[in-house]
């Protein structure tokens, strides 16, 4: 199924196959992208785990304690993530997420990326916490994506 943009939504799967599947990986430009389909509920995030990579699409999903929530385990090193927040619940780097739209069987998806400030700033951020617990490889991820956005972390 070919990937077709609207605007800024791209149709990236049916809705149909993505329910009787339960999850894929799709392409859309240069990025991998992994799609959950959850107690009638669709999820889009970035397919490598931020900590070392590993296809997230292969991971565990589970309810997030009673409040509906969906969270994704990387089965590697069991970093865990609320995907309705990006947040991490056991790990470091927050995951990058996409808005999704379900209209008919259609799953729309939006590849924008955020503002190069906004993502600068949540570098930043995540550079300061790396920092203060000392975890050396988690500060080269944050200054690699500083780099990766035009900031010059020397800077910050």
């Amino acid at each position: 199924m070919p990937n077709t943009v609207h605007a800024a939504l791209a149709r990236v799967a049916s809705l149909a196959e993505l329910a009787r599947k339960g999850r894929m990986t799709i392409r859309l430009g240069a990025r991998q992208i992994a799609l959950f389909h959850r107690d009638g509920r669709v999820f889009a995030c970035n397919n490598r785990c931020p900590h070392q990579g590993f296809p997230l699409v292969e991971g565990s999903l589970a309810e997030a304690g009673g409040s509906g929530g969906c969270v994704l385990t990387c089965n590697w090193h069991n970093w865990k993530f609320d995907l309705d927040s990006g947040e991490t619940l056991v790990g470091g780097d927050l995951l990058r997420r996409y808005p999704v739209r379900v209209a008919g069987d259609d799953v729309l998806l939006d590849p924008t990326d955020p503002p190069a400030a906004e993502r600068a700033a949540a570098a930043l951020a995540g550079l300061r916490r790396a920092c203060e617990r000392h975890e050396i490889d988690r500060m080269a991820r944050e200054v690699a994506r500083l780099a990766q956005v035009g900031a010059d972390p020397l800077e910050a």
